[in-house]
Order: structure tokens, then C-alpha cells, then sequence
């Protein structure tokens, strides 16, 4: 298959167009059945439950009027993505690798993880359940994942070129090398992620409002917590409580409920983990005794990791971190003159 699709380049492959028949007759059933019996309950229930199952017949109609414009096309100097109202163009020098995402029970797609030589432009796409990817193909084109997978990869080999590329540092990472040029420096949480967990939990204690209204003990109960978590969550938005500290001997990483300090010629390793936004590290193994494997986020290759996420994106956290640990992590182990 693959080499017969390497000697037909160009090929343009298109999402199924009957693949959204039966999810959308299923829910155009169901909003007529919550039409029929409009009024024998909760009208604010019937309502969100007709916008809920409404949206996949309109979204089926919408991709079906723009069927033409959606189409993922294959040439020997890269792939071009089209949803019908954006276009994308991503080479095969650009990727590093390709991959298969899982979401969500069954979800799966065919996604990439930019080259270091090719910062991403723009966030990353989707936000996956282990995160390992940039950007992902948002259909898999009336073939098979394991066949679309197979077929980027093999293509990706063939292609792209064996020179070596020039290093183009992200303006994040590259602001980040400058800022340790001068130690110590301190970096503190990401906001966005601690007021989009802010949002969560009052969008929880809304929705326990509504569904638990006749129940008042364990409505208070859930929502004493709620609000006990909220509060903290703001609290470590204080740069006095929550911190990630780093000086010419180690880092020291201080939250609500943890104050940790660990020296340079302590870590083996900094690792960007695929399973979630955090970094880890690899101690050596004289400082075996500080491991704790339950915060390893179920990575072999991690040790420990911090507890909150620092700057746009997890690897540029661990190449400054490795930076570091290769410039000062020598210095720490070689004896001192007095010695």
C-alpha cells in the first residue's frame, strides 16, 4: 500500500461521508422525541439536552455542504490539511514524528510532534488525554487509523531530507536561555492553567447547585470543598506561596503543600513527559533515597516530577532545566580549591 502510494503522488484523501449518517439520525431522533415531550420536565434540562444533541446534525450538515473544501492531500514535499475554512501546510523536514493519539474512550487520531529546528507557530491544536502531540488530523480519511499512521510515517521517511537542519530556538525557550544567564531566577506557575482549574471547579459547584438542590448536606458538603479548593488554587497564584527557584547548585520548587530542593548533582536527567504538562527528572543513583515514584505520572523514566506546570509548554521547561544541569552539574561534583 505504502509504495503504491509513494508512485501515485500527489493523493488526496477524504473524510467518510457516510460515517455521520447514523450519529446524526440518532440525534435528530432523540431532539424530536424531546420536542414531543417539551414541558414534562425541567425545561432548562430539555433545552441544554436539545442543544447538546442538536449540534452533531447541524456540525453533519455543515461538513456535508463543505465536503469539497475538506480533504488532506499528500505530495512529496509535505501534507496539506483543509476543514473548509482553514488550510494548513506542514513539510516533512518540519516533523519529528508522527504518532497514534488516544482521546477518550475509543478516539483515536493520527497526530505530530514538531522538529526542534521548526518551532510551532501557534499552541498545540487539540488537547489530548497524554498530550504527546502538537497538532493531530482530525479525521482519518475513510482509512484506518493504523493504515493513516503508517502511510505518514513511511512517507515522512522517504522524504524528508538528511542534511542537517539549522536550530531555530522558540522565542519562549530562547527567552527562558537568556533569563538564566544570570542566576539565581525564579519562574512561577502558569495563570491560565490555574484559572482555567478555577473554572472547573465553579463550573462543578454550578452544576451541583442544579442537580442536587433537594439534597442540602451533601450539596454543602460539595461545595464547602469545592470552594476550600478554589481558594487554594488562588492562593498559589501569590508568587510568595508557589515558585519554581533556580540558582548555580540546584532548584528549589516551593507550593501550598510541598517545599522541595534538589541539587544539580542530584538529577541524572530532565524529561518532558508524554502523559501530562508537568516535568520530570531521573535522580542518580547516590540520591536514590529521594525518589517518589508515586508522583512519576506512570512514566519508567521519571524519578519525580514538579507538581505544577511553569511557562507555555513542558519541554521548554526541560531543555532550560537540562541547560542547567549540563552547565552547573559538573561544577557541583568537582571538589572545591580548599580541598
Amino acid at each position: 500500500m505504502v509504495s503504491r502510494s509513494i508512485e501515485s503522488l500527489p493523493i488526496t484523501l477524504r473524510p467518510s461521508k457516510s460515517g455521520m449518517i447514523p450519529g446524526a439520525l440518532i440525534c435528530l431522533v432523540i431532539c424530536a422525541f424531546i420536542v414531543a415531550t417539551w414541558g414534562n420536565g425541567p425545561v432548562l434540562t430539555s433545552l441544554i439536552s436539545l442543544i447538546l444533541f442538536g449540534a452533531f446534525p447541524v456540525q453533519a450538515l455543515v461538513s456535508w455542504s463543505y465536503f469539497d473544501e475538506i480533504f488532506l492531500r499528500i505530495d512529496e514535499k509535505g501534507f496539506t490539511i483543509s476543514n473548509g475554512s482553514h488550510v494548513e501546510t506542514v513539510e516533512w523536514n518540519w516533523v519529528e514524528r508522527f504518532m497514534i493519539v488516544r482521546g477518550r474512550r475509543s478516539h483515536r487520531w493520527v497526530g505530530w510532534r514538531y522538529a526542534a529546528h521548526y518551532p510551532p507557530p501557534k499552541p498545540r491544536q487539540r488537547s489530548t488525554r497524554f498530550r504527546i502531540a502538537d497538532e493531530v488530523l482530525s479525521s482519518s480519511y475513510d482509512i484506518s487509523i493504523d493504515d493513516l499512521f503508517e502511510l505518514m510515517t513511511s512517507l515522512h521517511a522517504h522524504y524528508r531530507s538528511t542534511e542537517p537542519q539549522p536550530v531555530i530556538l522558540r522565542p519562549a525557550l530562547s527567552q527562558m536561555l537568556a533569563d538564566a544567564a544570570t542566576l539565581p531566577m525564579t519562574l512561577y506557575p502558569n495563570r491560565r492553567s490555574l484559572l482555567s482549574l478555577v473554572t472547573f471547579l465553579a463550573a462543578l459547584g454550578a452544576a451541583a447547585c442544579y442537580w442536587l438542590p433537594n439534597q442540602p448536606i451533601t450539596l454543602s458538603v460539595i461545595i464547602g470543598v469545592l470552594v476550600l479548593g478554589a481558594i487554594n488554587v488562588i492562593r498559589e497564584m501569590n508568587e510568595s506561596t508557589t515558585y519554581l527557584r533556580l540558582d548555580e547548585k540546584g532548584f528549589t520548587h516551593k507550593t501550598l503543600k510541598t517545599h522541595k530542593r534538589v541539587g544539580w548533582d542530584e538529577v541524572e536527567q530532565f524529561v518532558a513527559s508524554d502523559k501530562s504538562d508537568y516535568v520530570g527528572w531521573r535522580y542518580l543513583p547516590g540520591a536514590a533515597h529521594k525518589r517518589q515514584k508515586m508522583f512519576a505520572l506512570f512514566s519508567p523514566a521519571i524519578d519525580d516530577s514538579l507538581t505544577r506546570i511553569y511557562g507555555e509548554r513542558s519541554e521548554d521547561l526541560a531543555s532550560l532545566l537540562n541547560h542547567l544541569l549540563e552547565k552547573h552539574g559538573s561544577k557541583a561534583t568537582e571538589p572545591s580549591a580548599d580541598q
